[in-house]
């Protein structure tokens, strides 16, 4: 009696693992997709809420307040004045940026800051540019509108 695989046993144990292999690289490729969707969001919204935050800070703190759309003016309470731009897709302040080359700022329809009163409106969204597929893009829209409690002083 010869021992041994015929040939059909050969091709289907081939034809199974050329199977497991194919679902495995899937199941593999889409976890690592996943993982950078996951960590570009994860930039972004860092990015952006420490951008925003900052901004608030000292909006809420201002005396008084002039904007345009892209560009934000306060006056502080010892007369000195900060100006948030947005500039090449970086957040601005002074001479600091606040956001890196990681991220990319966009104003919502084309006006980030709207100044009424002693009301301040800021809007912007944070994109992670050079993804090279459009499902690990991480786009976030940051909006908050603060008063200035210091206003008219």
């Amino acid at each position: 009696m010869k021992k041994g695989f015929s040939l059909i046993e050969i091709l289907v144990g081939l034809g199974l693992f050329a199977v497991l292999g194919t679902v495995s690289s899937v199941m593999l490729l889409s976890t690592l997709r996943g993982a950078r969707k996951a960590a570009a969001i994860n930039i972004a919204k860092n990015e952006g809420q420490y951008a925003l935050n900052a901004m608030a800070q000292t909006t809420r703190f201002a005396k008084a307040c002039s904007s345009t759309a892209t560009s934000l003016t306060l006056t502080k309470t010892d007369d000195t004045t900060v100006i948030y731009n947005l500039a090449s897709g970086v957040i601005v302040s002074g001479s600091a940026n606040l956001t890196s080359e990681k991220v990319v700022a966009t104003a919502c329809g084309g006006t980030m800051f709207t100044c009424s009163g002693r009301s301040v409106n800021i809007c912007f969204n944070i994109d992670t540019p050079g993804t090279p597929d459009v499902t690990e893009s991480a786009g976030i829209l940051f909006k908050t509108t603060v008063v200035l409690r210091n206003w008219g002083i």
